[in-house]
C-alpha cells in the first residue's frame, strides 16, 4: 500500500467517526479514493518514515517522533502549508499540539507566532507555559506547495484540515477525552505525552463566508462529486476505513511477534 492510500485510509476512518465533520467535509471526502487521489494530484508529502511508525503496533517515544519530520527551511515555509505538531517539555514530561497552516502568505509567520509565545498561539499552551513547560521544537507532519487557485486552493484547504484532524486523533493530542477525539483511530494503545489540542479541524472545512468568491456553489459540490466518483472507479478497494484499518494492523502484529520469536 502506498503512503498516499494509507493516509487516505486513515483520513477515511476519521471523517466517518468524528461527529464535528461538516456536510462539506463529508461531501468532499466520501470515501478513501477522492482523498487519496487529491493527496497524489497535489503531491502533498509526509514525512519520511511516519507511515511505517504508525503501522507499528507500538507507540514512538518522543525523541523519535521529533525527528520524523518533513524537512524544511524557514524560507521553505513560506511557500508551503503544513500539518506540524509543537513540542513542550517540563521535567520528564512532555505535551504536543498538532495544528496546521493554510494561510497564504505559507506557514513560516505561524511556526515565529509559537518559537516567540505571541499572544495568538492556542490558550491551552499559554496555561501549559504558565505551569513552567517550556517548548522544544516543532516537526512537519505533511508539507504541499501553496501553489493552487479557486477550486482546486478550496480542495487542498480542506485535505489539509482533514489530515490535522486525522493525526490529531491518531496521536492522542486532544486536552480531553472529548467525542471528537474518542475515534477508533488512535494509533496506539498508550503514549508517552499529553495532548493540548481543542478541537477537530474537520468543523472548519465550510463554505461560510465564500458566496461571494464562489457564487457557483452548487456547481462546486457537483463538481467535487464527479471528481470522487472518477476517482473512486480508479481506486476501487473493497476493504474499507475502520475494517481495513484492523485488518491491517493485526497483520503488522502478527508480523511483529513472528519477528520477536
Amino acid at each position: 500500500m502506498s503512503d498516499a492510500a494509507f493516509f487516505a485510509m486513515l483520513c477515511d476512518v476519521q471523517l466517518r467517526t468524528d461527529r464535528s465533520a461538516t456536510f462539506e467535509s463529508r461531501t468532499f471526502f466520501s470515501s478513501e479514493a477522492p482523498i487519496q487521489h487529491l493527496i497524489e494530484e497535489s503531491s502533498l508529502t509526509f514525512a519520511p518514515g511516519l507511515a511505517d511508525m504508525i503501522r507499528s503496533p507500538d507507540a514512538p517515544s518522543v525523541q523519535q517522533l521529533r525527528v520524523c519530520s518533513v524537512p524544511l527551511s524557514l524560507d521553505d515555509l513560506t511557500l508551503k502549508w503544513i500539518v506540524y505538531l509543537q513540542y513542550y517539555r517540563k521535567g520528564p514530561l512532555w505535551a504536543i499540539y498538532c495544528g496546521k497552516t493554510t494561510n497564504a502568505r505559507g506557514s513560516q509567520e505561524r511556526v515565529m507566532e509559537y518559537e516567540y509565545e505571541r499572544s495568538n498561539i492556542p490558550d491551552s499552551i499559554k496555561d501549559l507555559l504558565q505551569r513552567g513547560f517550556e517548548r522544544t521544537s516543532h516537526t512537519n507532519l505533511a508539507a504541499v506547495d501553496i501553489s493552487f487557485e479557486g477550486e482546486d486552493m478550496i480542495c487542498v484547504v480542506a485535505l489539509v484540515k482533514a489530515l490535522e484532524a486525522t493525526f490529531a486523533t491518531g496521536f492522542w493530542a486532544y486536552s480531553k477525552p472529548t467525542l471528537i477525539s474518542l475515534t477508533p483511530l488512535r494509533f496506539w494503545e498508550e503514549v508517552p505525552w499529553l495532548g493540548l489540542c481543542s478541537h477537530s479541524s474537520l468543523m472548519e472545512i465550510t463554505f461560510a463566508g465564500l458566496e461571494d468568491d464562489l457564487p457557483n456553489l452548487d456547481e462546486l459540490r457537483l463538481a467535487w462529486k464527479e471528481r470522487a466518483e472518477l476517482a473512486t472507479k480508479k481506486y476501487r478497494n473493497p476493504e474499507k476505513g475502520q475494517a481495513s484499518l484492523d485488518k491491517r494492523k493485526d497483520k503488522l502484529k502478527m508480523k511483529s511477534s513472528v519477528k520477536a520469536d
